[in-house]
């Protein structure tokens, strides 16, 4: 009789820790939650104006693998970094880049609320040797349109000043994306995607998707990484979103504040 109670009492000791093991398992395969790269968008831009080489210094002080930015050109082709085609400095005028040379647009420093310190536009080849001092990814967002000109500038400057295999294409823009994918095939592409749009359309050329948080569903991470292709999220800046889109295991989480 004791021998059959001790028998019974090995089974359930091997039953729980069979049953802790699978639970385990388990856990780690659907739910532990992966550690997506964090994205300083347009720089560290809690305390300083984004888009500026402050923002990209601090990211790369701050420990961030990778950088994300806005890039239009100017009425001379020179790229510049900058999110609005208008820009505003410091003494209240505006204007917009497409207008005036990259030399004209240097003559006053930019509007900058965040601190006392003189911030002036900052030029693409510029930004692109912040990245190299720091040895940052940089996801590169074209605004608007760009000439297939412009676009050649934009591959030669990081020919020249850093390296196409730490650098991705993104935009909204899916006929300026096809278009650039056309002329350099080598590079990596991510299309940007909001209020619905259709993501499917980046299975047929291969592009990464970049969708905001409200619009970010499981089936969308599945698919993507079923087919090799990677997901960010945009933009989150909460601890809590982190967390969430960790366990959804996105690739990319794009913040203004979250640090690494």
């Amino acid at each position: 009789m004791i021998f059959m109670k001790k028998k019974v009492f090995a089974i359930l000791i091997i039953i729980c820790f069979v049953t802790v093991l699978l639970t385990a398992l388990l856990f780690q395969l659907y739910y532990a939650p992966k550690i997506s790269i964090l994205i300083a968008h347009r720089g560290y831009n809690y305390d300083v104006p984004g888009n500026t080489a402050m923002a990209f210094e601090k990211a790369g002080e701050f420990g961030y693998t990778m950088v994300e930015n806005d890039i239009r050109y100017t009425k001379d082709n020179i790229l510049v970094v900058t999110h609005d085609p208008d820009i505003i400095f410091k003494d209240g005028t505006k204007k917009n880049v497409y207008d005036y040379t990259y030399e004209e647009l240097l003559e006053k420093p930019l509007k900058n609320t965040k601190t006392k310190d003189d911030v002036y536009l900052l030029s693409f080849i510029d930004f692109l040797k912040i990245c190299k001092a720091y040895n940052m990814f940089c996801l590169i967002e074209i605004k608007g349109d760009m000439p297939d000109e412009v676009l050649n500038i934009l591959f030669n400057n990081i020919d020249e000043y850093y390296d196409k295999s730490q650098c991705e294409i993104q935009t909204f823009n899916l006929d300026l994306l096809i278009r650039a994918q056309q002329m350099h095939p080598e590079y990596k592409y991510m299309l940007t995607l909001a209020d619905e749009g259709d993501w499917h359309v980046c299975f047929e050329y291969g592009f990464d998707i970049n969708i905001r948080l409200f619009e970010i569903t499981q089936e969308l991470v599945f698919e993507f990484h079923s087919r090799g292709l990677k997901v960010a999220v945009w933009t989150v800046d909460s601890i809590a979103g982190v967390k969430r889109f960790n366990r959804m295991k996105v690739d990319y989480i794009l913040t203004n504040i979250v640090r690494p």
